[in-house]
């Protein structure tokens, strides 16, 4: 029985850190100047019309990119590739060929002018529908018009993260 009397309170922030864990995103963007973009805040949007949304902050070089571009892929990586987000995630965004440094693979999308990333598990080609900013993010939703998923996906090799820990379902990496 879930009544108030049986419910601990707690703050807002304490709330938000009891919510379950998030898939690790790289976003492949660019037409002529390739990058990865390490993405935090993911979201789907709606699943009639497939629009699944990134987040980024105003001052990020991401956002730029974000906003300089009609298109972008939404690129889900396995366990196998923690060590690519640390590099991914700690290379100067403007300075660095990502792809390079990382030693990430860069491939053609079928329907976007921007790259997807060839070691993840599952890429979604999506056209940007708009931006708007909520709260400390600039969001940026994508409908998706195309999708590859590995021929031996499992949803359990997965890269998730929750307060600032990499895991798979169940298990910490």
């Amino acid at each position: 029985m879930n009544t108030s009397e049986e419910k601990n309170s707690r703050g807002a922030v304490e709330t938000m850190n009891t919510l379950l864990y998030s898939p690790v995103v790289f976003v492949g963007i660019g037409k002529k100047d390739l990058d990865i973009i390490t993405v935090g805040m993911f979201d789907l949007f709606s699943f009639r019309r497939p629009i699944i949304s990134i987040g980024v902050t105003a001052s990020g070089y991401g956002y730029k990119l974000a906003e300089e571009n009609d298109d972008f892929s939404v690129d889900f990586l396995g366990i196998e590739l923690v060590d690519k987000v640390v590099c991914c995630g700690s290379k100067p965004e403007s300075k660095v060929n990502k792809f390079e440094a990382c030693a990430l693979t860069p491939v053609p999308g079928f329907r976007i002018k921007s790259p997807k990333i060839e070691e993840c598990i599952m890429n979604g080609e999506c056209k940007k529908i708009e931006s708007f900013e909520k709260g400390d993010y600039i969001w940026f939703p994508g409908q998706i018009i195309h999708g590859d998923v590995t021929a031996d996906y499992d949803q359990n090799r997965a890269l998730l993260r929750r307060d600032g820990i990499f895991w798979s379902i169940g298990n910490q990496v």
